[in-house]
């Protein structure tokens, strides 16, 4: 294999968890966190999040560093596949990842006054993707992990719901995957 040289945008880790109760086809919540290992603006955590109104969190953009926070706004996000429109309030927010990332890894978020935990559990064997996810920019997920169970925590508060299967996953893998999973080096040139 001859080694290429494109221009190098991202690399980093990206956690999706999406849960939805049967009778509804509406996310109940949907994390979709993005944690920077190399940017040209530098590192940092950038974490969309929106839940049911009963829990309270309107969709909001979290960030420990605005201007990757820009940048993953701008260059990184799939905006065509996630359930987060573009134009969305940015906050401040702390990050802590807690658990054993081989068997229940999770993020703790705080942000106004609110924490949030999201746990992924029942963890598939990883899966080596070595092909684009789209063309422009080029991505690749080096490794990813889907979990059959996850869960999300407000205050205390456990979000109804369940991951669910995402047709989205076919066209990579061949078969639909679960709406709870991690990518622990995608890297974007």
């Amino acid at each position: 294999m001859k080694p290429f040289k494109p221009e190098f945008l991202w690399s980093g880790e990206h956690w999706i968890l999406y849960l939805k109760t049967p009778s509804n086809s509406i996310n109940s919540v949907s994390i979709s966190l993005y944690k920077t290992n190399y940017s040209h603006v530098g590192t940092g955590i950038v974490c969309l999040l929106e839940t049911e109104d009963k829990y309270g969190i309107k969709p909001v953009l979290l960030t420990d560093n605005k201007d990757v926070a820009n940048f993953v706004t701008e260059n990184i996000i799939s905006w065509k596949v996630s359930p987060f429109k573009k134009n969305i309030v940015i906050k401040d927010a702390k990050f802590e990842f807690k658990g054993d990332i081989r068997i229940n890894p999770e993020w703790h978020i705080y942000f106004d006054e609110k924490i949030v935990v999201a746990s992924w559990l029942e963890l598939e064997d990883a899966i080596l993707l070595n092909n684009n996810i789209q063309n422009k920019p080029s991505v690749i997920n080096s490794i990813l992990k889907f979990s059959d169970k996850a869960f999300v925590n407000v205050n205390g508060v456990k979000v109804d719901g369940e991951v669910f299967l995402r047709n989205e996953w076919t066209r990579l893998i061949g078969e639909p995957k679960s709406s709870s999973c991690f990518a622990l080096s995608e890297t974007i040139s």
